[in-house]
């Protein structure tokens, strides 16, 4: 076999599979808005426009601002029968911390969300409706925040964001998140958009306008591969996956590499023993206790060699099957309720498989399946 170079791309999908508590930062699903990192024209707006009420109107969101940027700017402007009605913001004092509040053309100012919740996810719900003193009542959260003398029906809107509507144009954006957005008139839910991608914009009813410029969807950081790191090595590479410990393993003829996924580290573990990866599949694993294994399904005693990190070692000297596996192309994983090794399917020597092989701690069992083999659908079924 000619040289070649094996770049391995771990990648943010790669990390999304792993458990929760691997990423304490993960990202959540919901609307992102650039702010004023970005040029003003190229900041997040979200516009929510003709909602038609007549006697009551609720719009509810949750809400997150977002660490680690400049706590101010608009969160939303409602606008009531073409008048402003009432701001939320982000706001920070001189000298003090920053924190979400309401407030009115007439200078009214009340705390929405204190400093010590801004940074987790809060449900916002404003509610406007008529009061039997024939006055028009804002509330923010329970709490009343505004009220004016206009009388029904009437004709709503809210800004998110950046927005181009005169006279009540906005350009300064806090850096927030979204999700959860809907609407209800009267007793009757109108609307509900969770705000995971644009599709969400696509329901609705028609009689209210809702569109996005410039989104930044959690969504988008699926759609594209970035990598995070690369391995160069002179021939094949092998890869394992330990998510209980947030590791990945690339092992090829002359060493071990463990990446660890939280932190971008990586150890090198050189070892001297012979593996002819020219008749090997991709047969390594970790088993549940966190040991990495060469496994041989086609072998009477399937666990054919471990690795000692301690050691930098295989517990067998050479590691080279007499032939190709049967099982060239196929799916591994731990079953999580036992922590037994699944093998499913595979495809070799020009035919498809449908067996199963099953890895308990001191066994293995063959099983034939009706399941067409396909490779990753077949693990999902």
């Amino acid at each position: 076999m000619s040289k070649r170079v094996i770049f391995s791309l771990l990648c943010t999908t790669l990390m999304a599979l792993f458990p929760p508590d691997v990423h304490a930062d993960q990202p959540e699903p919901g609307l992102y808005f650039k702010s004023y990192e970005t040029e003003p024209d190229s900041r997040t707006s979200l516009s929510v426009e003709k909602i038609r009420f007549s006697d009551a109107l609720s719009v509810r969101f949750d809400l997150a601002i977002e660490a680690g940027r400049e706590p101010f700017g608009y969160v939303c402007r409602i606008v009531l029968d073409g008048s402003p009605m009432m701001d939320i913001l982000l706001s920070t004092p001189v000298g003090g911390v920053p924190y979400v509040v309401t407030a009115t053309p007439d200078g009214n100012v009340e705390t929405l969300i204190p400093y010590s919740d801004i940074y987790r996810w809060n449900t916002v719900e404003i509610m406007v409706r008529d009061g039997k003193d024939g006055l028009l009542h804002c509330l923010a959260n329970g709490k009343e925040v505004a009220c004016s003398q206009a009388s029904g029906p009437h004709d709503a809107g809210f800004l998110f964001g950046a927005n181009q509507v005169r006279p009540v144009a906005t350009s300064d954006v806090a850096p927030m998140k979204l999700r959860n957005l809907s609407v209800t008139r009267g007793q009757r839910k109108s609307a509900d958009w969770p705000l995971l991608c644009e599709v969400d914009l696509e329901t609705g009813p028609k009689d209210i306008e809702i569109s996005t410029a410039n989104a930044a969807w959690h969504v988008d950081g699926h759609r594209h591969w970035t990598e995070t790191a690369s391995f160069r090595s002179d021939g094949i590479i092998f890869i394992a996956d330990d998510p209980a410990r947030g590791y990945v393993y690339l092992i090829d003829a002359h060493k071990v590499i463990r990446y660890e996924l939280k932190d971008g580290d990586s150890e090198v573990f050189p070892f001297t023993q012979t593996i002819g990866t020219g008749r090997l599949t991709n047969d390594f694993a970790v088993l549940a206790d966190g040991t990495l294994a060469y496994i041989d399904f086609d072998s009477e005693d399937p666990v054919r060699a471990t690795f000692d990190f301690g050691e930098s070692r295989w517990s067998e000297d050479r590691l080279t099957p007499s032939r190709h596996s049967r099982f060239s192309h196929h799916n591994t994983f731990l079953n999580p309720v036992d922590g037994d090794l699944v093998q499913v399917f595979g495809y070799g020597f020009h035919a498809y498989l449908g067996d199963l092989f099953h890895l308990g701690k001191k066994w293995v069992r063959q099983v034939r399946t009706d399941i067409p083999p396909r490779y990753l659908s077949s693990v999902g079924v």
